[in-house]
């Protein structure tokens, strides 16, 4: 179960999140609580929390303060300041120091869950986006599948070159001939190691790290499939469609339905 802890200077603020807010529907535990910034810091030290819910104005460390110094050393938890105080600047500050959410007290218990859920998808959007080692590996899977061969072998050292750096850039709009002056070989040797190494051409490749993205990316509810397509370089809703089915056997949104929604 995935952790939280809450940051306020009144007790009543602090038991209410923890005990109003149904964090066991959305997988989480509230590990912590405590009064002030300075609390806050040893707590968010201790337990390394994925969420952290803060008041701005508290007696000696305030909650800007305190998110300052959180973000020294964790840069990945997700802050979510609820405060009754509604000025510009406090917000201005908050977006420099990347909060999360603002909210603004008495803030309702369904806003403040959504404004979880919706870190929670912001964490497992970059979980997935970051982790390239998997969608490597989910990448070279398919791509045995295709060639049919039994034992896998070892790219070139060119060839994984090429790989990673699509596998980096798959997003963008990126032609063979771009591809290959990023290499300094022609679009002719590109296309045959390609080929070679891979059984596939260019086309082939790009679609498949695309949609094996895609795939990943469907599991987050609040992106929408043309949107998923965007997101891994679709700017056709129809074609990312096509492409999925021919390489799924099922639409995106049949995907979804199937592996994602319960």
């Amino acid at each position: 179960m995935k952790k939280v802890v809450i940051v306020d200077d009144e007790e009543i603020i602090r038991e209410g999140l923890k005990t109003f807010v149904n964090w066991k529907k959305l997988n989480y535990e509230v590990v912590a609580l405590a009064e002030n910034g300075t609390e806050g810091l040893y707590i968010v030290e201790k337990y390394k929390p994925d969420i952290i819910i803060t008041d701005i104005r508290m007696f000696g460390l305030n909650g800007l303060e305190m998110i300052k110094e959180i973000k020294k050393k964790n840069k990945k938890s997700k802050i979510i300041i609820i405060t009754a105080y509604r000025n510009i600047e406090y917000a201005q500050e908050a977006i420099k120091l990347g909060v999360f959410r603002l909210l603004f007290k008495p803030a309702k218990t369904d806003e403040i869950e959504k404004a979880v859920q919706e870190a929670i998808e912001e964490m497992e959007y970059e979980r997935i986006t970051d982790d390239k080692e998997a969608l490597r590996q989910c990448v070279l899977q398919v791509i045995k599948r295709q060639k049919n061969e039994g034992e896998e072998k070892p790219l070139s050292f060119m060839a994984s070159k090429i790989l990673s750096y699509l596998l980096e850039n798959y997003y963008k709009e990126i032609s063979l001939q771009e591809l290959a002056e990023e290499f300094y070989i022609s679009h002719w040797h590109l296309s045959k190691l390609i080929k070679k190494e891979l059984g596939l051409n260019y086309t082939d490749l790009i679609n498949i790290i695309r949609i094996e993205q895609a795939k990943r990316l469907l599991a987050i509810p609040r992106y929408r499939v043309n949107e998923v397509g965007s997101m891994v370089g679709y700017n056709d809703n129809t074609y990312f469609c096509r492409v999925f089915k021919k390489l799924t056997g099922m639409s995106p949104q049949e995907y979804r339905n199937k592996y994602f929604v319960n």
